[in-house]
């Protein structure tokens, strides 16, 4: 079957959703990608775009674009308890493996093309990381999960500069979703933090507790830094594909040095040690500290303000 992309995407999402119907995956068989808000979600994923039939699912946790999990009551950073049953939520990611969670956000870097040849679909997730311990008890995934890790200095830095966090600075309230055991402990102190950054730090503490502390981390799923990624990319994409036991593409080799599709600034990869201290240029030394205490009280050691580089123990 042959199905041109030059289409209007009215005629592209409608055309995606009728193959949907005919569609056949395992919910057991997709590449699931879990990222931070610009923390470098998107190059990896356009990375491993390159795998043969392999087609991108967009972003599906985004709640103001995907009613299935907003109708859910998720929150942005939604938390469901490792041993938890729910069913209604089960079924929904169960639809959202398969590629059958359809709209014009979860296909924006999908053609039609690839929707139909695809074996396999490349799912970006964002926010999602606290999910992560739920999700791998009730699949059987044949490939493990990523678990991208950015320094949550470079994070909020680039998250300051972009126009998706250019609003007011508000005190923190907790979302009243299921689950948010893990926001209404730490209330108070949420409530007084009094700048955009140090909230931002906080909620990357709290959403990268989980599968940072976590017993399996970087068992059950595959725990990849950012900045070893960025220093070595070779060697990294080697260890991915290596615990996949998969061969990893030829053409993936060239994706290395090129910027994803959402980075403003395309020269940054030119001098990747000079990208990573980036955010040691762009936030004040008065900001590096505050949102050093923010770390200190989640007890988060991955991480310092020393150093661009993940600390390992």
């Amino acid at each position: 079957m042959k199905i041109y992309m030059n289409l209007s995407l009215p005629f592209k999402l409608l055309t995606i959703q009728l193959l949907s119907f005919f569609k056949s995956v395992s919910e057991n068989d997709p590449i699931l990608i879990f990222s931070d808000p610009r923390g470098g979600g998107t190059w990896l994923t356009e990375m491993l775009s390159t795998i043969d039939k392999t087609a991108i699912i967009w972003e599906p946790l985004n709640i103001r674009h995907v009613r299935e999990f907003r109708n859910l009551k998720f929150g942005w950073r939604q938390y469901i308890p490792e041993d938890a049953e729910w069913e209604e939520a089960k079924k929904i990611f169960s639809k959202m493996l398969i590629g059958k969670l359809i709209n014009e956000w979860t296909c924006l870097k999908t053609g039609v093309n690839d929707y139909w040849n695809a074996n396999q679909f490349i799912i970006k997730i964002c926010r999602g990381h606290m999910l992560l311990p739920w999700l791998v008890r009730q699949f059987n995934f044949s490939l493990l999960p990523i678990y991208l890790v950015r320094h949550p200095f470079a994070v909020v830095a680039s998250q300051l500069k972009h126009k998706g966090w250019h609003h007011e600075f508000s005190p923190y309230k907790v979302p009243s979703t299921p689950y948010n055991q893990l926001y209404s402990e730490h209330e108070k102190y949420l409530e007084s933090l009094s700048s955009k950054e140090e909230r931002l730090t906080a909620i990357w503490c709290i959403n990268n507790s989980v599968p940072l502390n976590h017993k399996n981390n970087n068992s059950r799923w595959i725990t990849l830094y950012y900045e070893n990624l960025a220093l070595d990319t070779d060697q990294e994409m080697n260890r991915i594909f290596a615990r996949w036991q998969k061969t990893k593409p030829d053409d993936i080799n060239r994706r290395y040095i090129i910027p994803s599709s959402t980075t403003s600034d395309s020269t940054s990869f030119v001098d990747m040690e000079k990208h990573l201290r980036s955010w040691e240029r762009t936030l004040t030394e008065s900001q590096i500290h505050t949102m050093s205490r923010v770390l200190e009280y989640f007890n988060i050691t991955t991480y310092c303000s020393k150093s661009p580089m993940p600390q390992m123990t």
